[in-house]
């Protein structure tokens, strides 16, 4: 298994990213950057989804002027399933609403106390697109870190891309999960590409990808801005959770293809899915 994870390292690194046009990602202007905290650094852990929800939570409080910082451990440890590796947005919700209705807001998991009001788990939802499935439903998807079987709203691929802007431009924040193992991905070069920038999956190219596992539920991260490249092109900026490292000290640019191919989820306030849906 060593072996195998070694050999495609190298295959990825050594010719497939070498196709790639990096320079798509240079000179990226921002229209968009939303409060956020700091970078933080999960380590060795699979707890991105914590880290990732956590700093959106702190987004939308910093929103209100309110720093406060939540820890994301402290959800680790109290989710259904402790024991169990990974998990998603709705895992990370459900915590958070159990641990607010039962315990309300302690030290243990934010810091300093809130005096305004926190933000409801219901005021989010997850939205994912495939074709089969049916649109404007909810599904689950058949994923590793799913193992509580929790549902995703399904909407057409466009409406996904729209939603993330939407929500960037009415000044909330989103969480993205995808893969991160493709070639176009590139922490060290700060960047999230696909190998040709005028490329398009569509819905059934998505769910093939999804069958035969090379759309996985890889990581989790912050999406906290948008901009445009020199052509035009339209990027997002992430916000990673593994240190100030790579070329732009822990954040992302991801082209809106990248996002297009590689997203298994994203996670919106519910309101602005209202606004775009028929929900």
């Amino acid at each position: 298994m060593y072996l195998a994870r070694s050999v495609r390292k190298l295959i990825r690194e050594n010719f497939l990213q070498k196709r790639i046009d990096w320079t798509q990602a240079e000179g990226i202007a921002m229209d968009i950057v939303l409060p956020h905290s700091s970078i933080k650094n999960q380590g060795r852990t699979t707890h991105c989804w914590a880290y990732s929800m956590c700093s959106m939570i702190e987004s939308e409080l910093l929103a209100s002027d309110t720093v406060c910082h939540l820890n994301p451990l402290y959800f680790a440890a109290h989710k259904r399933y402790p024991n169990r590796r990974g998990g998603l947005a709705q895992t990370f919700l459900d915590t958070y609403k159990r641990i607010t209705e039962e315990n309300g807001t302690t030290e243990e998991w934010i810091k300093p106390l809130p005096t305004g009001k926190m933000p409801n788990a219901e005021n989010y939802m997850v939205l994912t697109s495939f074709a089969h499935s049916p649109y404007y439903r909810n599904t689950v998807l058949n994923v590793p870190d799913n193992y509580e079987r929790f549902p995703s709203y399904n909407i057409p691929l466009d409406k996904m891309t729209e939603a993330v802007k939407h929500s960037l431009r009415n000044g909330h924040t989103c969480v993205w999960e995808g893969d991160i193992h493709g070639a176009g991905y590139s922490h060290k070069k700060g960047a999230a590409l696909t190998f040709m920038p005028s490329f398009r999956y569509n819905a059934f190219m998505r769910s093939l990808a999804y069958f035969f596992k090379f759309l996985k539920d890889d990581h989790m991260m912050h999406i906290v801005g948008m901009g445009h490249n020199a052509k035009g092109q339209c990027f997002f900026l992430i916000k990673n959770s593994i240190g100030e490292t790579g070329l732009h000290k822990g954040y992302i640019y991801m082209s809106e293809d990248y996002f297009r191919t590689n997203t298994l989820s994203l996670t919106v306030r519910t309101d602005i899915c209202r606004s775009l849906f028929r929900i």
